[in-house]
């Protein structure tokens, strides 16, 4: 595809978008939001443009990184998802299931928080200590159910990355797994 002066400005205000995110620069990450509120979740998401070497990162994901705050809960607020594309099992072969962690490990506990809150605001609970999920990706059918009989809310819980346990059961083919969750 032919690069027009258009697509050209475009990728430069994305690349921009995403240094405004790692710098904390809110007055340049909020103008091009503002400018361009499809570039919300990332550059990717701007299905009118195809970029041909485009920044490849979400303004969330890089915030949450950098650890800036106040710059994740503006996009948060703006309605991004609180579960970028970066880590997102839906756009990748493997899942990033630790990465709120990470971002935790490099000190940036209030970004976490403010990641979780909106995860379980849109996806729903967070995982318990007791973990369905891994019991579920374990094929682990007795425990499974044991774990929904103690709380049949454990079914609406979901991971750092939007998962609940049925994905995990489905995903590992475990049938007793699906049909115990699928059943509460």
């Amino acid at each position: 595809q032919e690069e027009t002066p258009d697509v050209r400005r475009r990728l430069d205000d994305a690349k921009e978008l995403i240094r405004a995110a790692r710098e904390g620069d809110a007055v340049t990450g909020a103008n091009l939001i503002q400018q361009y509120p499809e570039m919300l979740d990332g550059p990717a998401w701007d299905l009118a443009h195809s970029y041909p070497d485009h920044p490849g990162w979400s303004p969330l994901y890089t915030a949450a990184m950098h650890g800036h705050a106040g710059i994740a809960k503006y996009l948060l607020d703006l309605g991004a998802n609180p579960i970028p594309f970066e880590v997102s099992g839906r756009y990748h072969d493997e899942n990033y299931l630790g990465w709120l962690g990470v971002v935790r490990e490099r000190g940036h506990g209030a970004v976490v928080e403010a990641l979780q809150d909106a995860i379980a605001l849109r996806y729903g609970p967070l995982v318990d200590a007791d973990d369905l999920h891994q019991a579920a990706r374990d094929g682990d059918t007795e425990r499974v159910q044991a774990l929904v009989d103690q709380d049949p809310e454990r079914v609406k819980h979901a991971d750092a990355i939007g998962c609940t346990a049925l994905h995990w059961a489905v995903e590992g083919n475990h049938l007793g797994s699906v049909r115990a969750l699928v059943e509460a």
